[in-house]
Parts: structure tokens; C-alpha cells; sequence
């Protein structure tokens, strides 16, 4: 399994340190304020695919997620998972304001990376079903935690690795569903 659950301990006691959350804050307000909007009347083509793909990805995080938040998130973040750009397509009646998208883009930063779990206690496997799906969904949601995110580079190179790897927790493994786009794939040595 590599790094990964003793990389999600430490993700987890990170949390603890009043310095690494204010970096982690200003790090998820970045991802908000980067987020793309594209006003349009209807979604562009190839949405169907995104659609299922993004539904998948998002059902195998749902642990630490409340009611709702699915939902939420699939509905804003709109645009292929699997791709480094965070776009949100803007149907009519979607946000009536730029300040409106401001808070529904931070809103779904925080479902995405916003509420760090408890610390896993491996021994008895306690509290890692919910971090496994905290990291899940920052790896497969537009890569967030691997190209945003103040995580150190063997932690982020162990859990994309672990990801790569059929079977894994956090591996999605369907011909038509990938969780990087190729050209980031790791190498493995």
C-alpha cells in the first residue's frame, strides 16, 4: 500500500497545526478564486461522458461528505474531473452574480478540501474509511491536492502512485474512467 495511510496520519495530525490550516486555507481560497466560470446556454459537448465519469468518482468519496453535497458538488464543479482546469459551465439560472459564483465556488472548495478528518488509527483501522475519502476526492477532483495543495512531494508522489495502482482504495479502474489526465501519469521506477 506504500505511504499512503501512514500519509494520511500525517495529513491528518498536519490539521493540527494552527500554521500548516492557515497555509491550507489560503491554499483552498486560491482553488476558489481560480476557478473558471464560462457563461453558457447549454453544456458543451461531451457533458454526458463528464457527467457519468465525475458521478463515479465522486460516489467512491462520499464517507466524510454530508446530505446534499454530492449533488452540490457535481452541479458546480461541472467539468471533467480528469482535468487539471476547474471549470464551472454557467447555465442560465445558475449563479445571478459573480458574487454568487464566488460563494458557490468557495463553497465547493470546502466540500472538496475544506474539512480535514480525524486522525486514522491505523491499528484498528478507526477514523481511515473518512480520510481515505478526504484524500480520494482531492486526487480525483481535478487533481486538486497534488497541484494546489501544500502537501509535501513524497506524500503526493506515494499517494499517486498508490492511485496508479489497480485494486488500490483510492484507484478508480474502468476503460472509460482515469484518475489523472495520461500526461501526468506517474513513472514507475
Amino acid at each position: 500500500m506504500g505511504g499512503v495511510p501512514s500519509g494520511l496520519v500525517r495529513l491528518a495530525h498536519c490539521h493540527q497545526s494552527h500554521s500548516f490550516n492557515a497555509k491550507y486555507q489560503v491554499a483552498c481560497n486560491r482553488i476558489a478564486n481560480g476557478i473558471k466560470r464560462v457563461v453558457v446556454n447549454s453544456m458543451p459537448a461531451g457533458d454526458a461522458r463528464w457527467k457519468q465519469s465525475n458521478r463515479a468518482i465522486v460516489e467512491l468519496c462520499v464517507a466524510d461528505m454530508g446530505e446534499g453535497d454530492v449533488e452540490f458538488l457535481l452541479t458546480f464543479l461541472n467539468h471533467d474531473y480528469r482535468s487539471s482546469e476547474i471549470i464551472h459551465w454557467c447555465m442560465p439560472g445558475c449563479c445571478s452574480s459573480v458574487a454568487v459564483f464566488k460563494i458557490k465556488s468557495r463553497q465547493s472548495v470546502k466540500i472538496v478540501c475544506g474539512s480535514p478528518p480525524d486522525v486514522p488509527l491505523l491499528y484498528r483501522w478507526k477514523h481511515f474509511e473518512k480520510a481515505n475519502a478526504f484524500g480520494a476526492r482531492g486526487i480525483n477532483v481535478h487533481m486538486i491536492y497534488p497541484d494546489y495543495l501544500p502537501i509535501s512531494p513524497p506524500f503526493r508522489l506515494g499517494l499517486l502512485d498508490f492511485c496508479a495502482r489497480p485494486g488500490s482504495f483510492l484507484c478508480v479502474s474502468t476503460p472509460n474512467l482515469h484518475i489523472y489526465p495520461p500526461a501526468q501519469a506517474p513513472v514507475s521506477q
